[in-house]
């Protein structure tokens, strides 16, 4: 049965189907988006490792759903199959040129800021895919959720963080620089890290080659979004003993323990929650 995200027509049935599988990204794509329009350069590249989860949780869900139109490789790829027959591997790419847009979206007009970067970001996979229908807002409809000026600057503000990355790296661009990113901002070694993700070290030497499997892309990013909120609030250096400190938060564990026990989503949303009110330590 085809994907009722490849097959609804209806926008507000759409983003409540998006809400129903992707929560946290949704929310924190409008989060990311709101701060970057105030100039914080931090939240522009926040909004893009979000923006990159929700790539691959589509992919992977619809690989799942319909294993016949999106299609995994040896190496964890996730391709489409498109109108030939052929195995295309722009998708990612594809999906990340249009995150930077995706704020000025009239589907925000029509269901809201974080619902409808959502929806353009589905709008765009959609038109990849062999028997969808496609999706298309109403003519007309202007996103109004911040003034102009902020709205530019947003759009700024993504565009550089997201062409920053992809003038010095390859295709895997996405995933290695975040695998890097986690070592760096925690100040894990590769067997660290592989222990987090439940995996030998040759695992993560190989992710460092070949990118990260396609599977594990979303946790990677949360990690690291966890991570880039830390390293902003507190002082420089203080963020690897924070995350290795046990605490009653989280029942005596520490927030590398709560990212090995694949509670990594609880981890980002309390750790946001938190700085909403909280002054820089």
């Amino acid at each position: 049965m085809p994907s009722r995200l490849l097959t609804l027509k209806k926008p507000e049935a759409i983003a409540d189907e998006l809400e129903r599988h992707f929560p946290s990204e949704v929310r924190s794509l409008e989060e990311t988006a709101r701060r970057a329009s105030t100039g914080d350069a931090m939240a522009a590249r926040e909004y893009l490792v979000h923006w990159r989860q929700l790539a691959d949780g589509f992919l992977s869900l619809l690989h799942r759903q319909q294993p016949e139109v999106i299609v995994e490789q040896s190496d964890g790829r996730l391709l489409i199959i498109d109108a030939n027959g052929d195995a295309t591997e722009t998708t990612l790419d594809r999906l990340l040129a249009v995150a930077p847009v995706a704020p000025c979206s009239g589907w925000i007009a029509r269901v809201g800021p974080g619902r409808g970067m959502a929806l353009r970001l589905l709008a765009e996979l959609r038109e990849e895919v062999p028997g969808a229908s496609p999706l298309v807002p109403k003519a007309g409809l202007c996103p109004h959720w911040v003034s102009g000026d902020a709205l530019r600057t947003a759009v700024r503000l993504i565009g550089h963080a997201l062409a920053e990355p992809l003038e010095r790296e390859d295709r895997s661009a996405g995933s290695t620089s975040l695998l890097k990113r986690a070592m760096e901002l925690f100040e894990l070694d590769k067997t660290e890290l592989a222990t987090l993700f439940g995996v030998r070290r040759q695992a993560v030497e190989q992710w460092e080659r070949r990118g990260v499997p396609a599977e594990r892309r979303a946790k990677l990013a949360t990690m690291v979004a966890v991570g880039e909120l830390l390293a902003r609030k507190l002082r420089p250096g203080l963020l690897p003993g924070v995350a290795r400190r046990r605490a009653p938060a989280y029942q005596g564990r520490t927030m590398l323990q709560m990212i090995k026990d694949d509670r990594h989503d609880a981890l980002l949303e309390d750790v946001r929650t938190s700085f909403d009110w909280a002054t820089t330590a």
